[in-house]
């Protein structure tokens, strides 16, 4: 059986799984460096499968990758090709993924969106709309007809809270995490429910106003990414909701074994 290797290297972290046919093996993320080599990231590469005990390399048959950060999209490829023997297919709007991009400015389209909107289709069918909460949180429709028709970018919530003290440095220091408050009690847990239940608010309200537009009824809201955990909680809609945290990578892998 094919074993790939799925990377999604992300503005903060560079995550790796491991697939033998449809089983996976997450393997460790680690920082993503904006100036890594080649050796950097083939050592890197190398370590996080020595940490799961595979040791083999060339058991691996191909790779995968989607990258946000163009400066070492070269350096992973060529690191890649070095540790498995063959280049890998990196993800970008000139893939056909079977999704109608065509109304979008497809060379402004991050590869990760691509990726997930590709895991969210394939696991739930058309239309859907996909929140991914990471560095940055990015939200992504898809209508019945498998046409994406567009999406929002915002500030992460630990990137909002980094900022927000970065501006305004008496501001505490706060750590993006689930809490149980509507509204805080203190400074510390008011800019907490502001990144996360103000967040979550803005989630349930585009979405209930999505669902009612041409092409949009009966969608399914899905939650990815570092800070969806904690996000689920808070959501406030009638539509189906689910929590992928795995989305990005079952993308990658559906691409690369259906579309490649």
């Amino acid at each position: 059986m094919n074993k790939i290797l799925t990377v999604d290297i992300g503005n903060t972290n560079i995550a790796t799984t491991l697939w033998n046919g449809d089983t996976p093996t997450p393997l460790a993320s680690f920082t993503t460096k904006q100036s890594a080599t080649c050796t950097e990231l083939k050592h890197s590469f190398e370590s996080v499968l020595k940490l799961a005990n595979i040791n083999k390399t060339e058991l691996i048959t191909g790779s995968v990758v989607s990258c946000v950060v163009p400066g070492i999209v070269s350096a992973a490829k060529k690191a890649l090709s070095m540790m498995i023997g063959n280049g890998p297919i990196v993800i970008s709007s000139e893939l056909n993924v079977g999704i109608n991009f065509d109304s979008y400015d497809k060379k402004s389209l991050g590869a990760d969106r691509i990726a997930d909107i590709v895991g969210a289709v394939m696991l739930y069918k058309a239309p859907v709309i996909i929140c991914d909460l990471g560095t940055c949180t990015t939200i992504s429709a898809v209508d019945s007809e498998k046409r994406f028709i567009g999406g929002m970018i915002c500030p992460g919530i630990q990137t909002s809270l980094d900022c927000l003290h970065s501006r305004v440095p008496h501001l505490p220091v706060v750590k993006a995490k689930e809490t149980n408050l509507i509204i805080g009690n203190d400074t510390a847990s008011s800019l907490l429910t502001g990144a996360v239940v103000g967040t979550a608010a803005m989630i349930s309200e585009m979405a209930s106003k999505l669902s009612g537009t041409k092409g949009m009824n009966n969608c399914t809201l899905i939650l990815t990414g570092g800070n969806a955990s904690f996000i689920l909680p808070q959501i406030n809609t009638k539509i189906k909701t689910v929590y992928e945290p795995d989305l990005i990578m079952k993308g990658l892998r559906e691409i690369y074994t259906n579309f490649c």
